[in-house]
C-alpha cells in the first residue's frame, strides 16, 4: 500500500513568474522548480495524490501523454531522495 506523499517540514515555497522556489529547513537550502515540474509542486501543495496529478498534466499537456504516471512519480522521487517530500511507498 502506498503512503500519501506530502511536504516535508520546515519546507517553504514561493511562487515565482517562471516556476517555484523552495526553501528547505537550513537556511541554504534552496531549490527552483522550472515549470512544468512546478505544476506537480502545485497540485501536490493542494492534496492531490499522484495518480490525479498525472492525470491532470497528461491531459493539459499532450506531450506527455501516457508517460504522465511515470513522469510525476519520477519527479517525486528525486524530492523524495532530495528530503523535500516525506512518504511514499512502503
Amino acid at each position: 500500500m502506498e503512503k500519501e506523499q506530502q511536504i516535508a517540514g520546515g519546507v517553504t515555497w514561493v511562487v515565482e513568474h517562471a516556476g517555484i522556489r523552495v526553501f528547505g529547513p537550513l537556511a541554504t537550502s534552496v531549490r527552483f522548480i522550472p515549470y512544468p515540474e512546478a505544476a506537480v509542486w502545485d497540485f501536490l501543495s493542494r492534496g492531490y495524490a499522484p495518480g490525479v496529478i498525472a492525470s491532470n498534466l497528461g491531459q493539459l499537456d499532450r506531450r506527455l501523454g501516457a508517460n504522465a504516471p511515470s513522469w510525476v512519480a519520477s519527479v517525486l522521487q528525486g524530492w523524495s531522495d532530495d528530503g523535500i517530500l516525506v512518504g511514499g511507498a512502503d
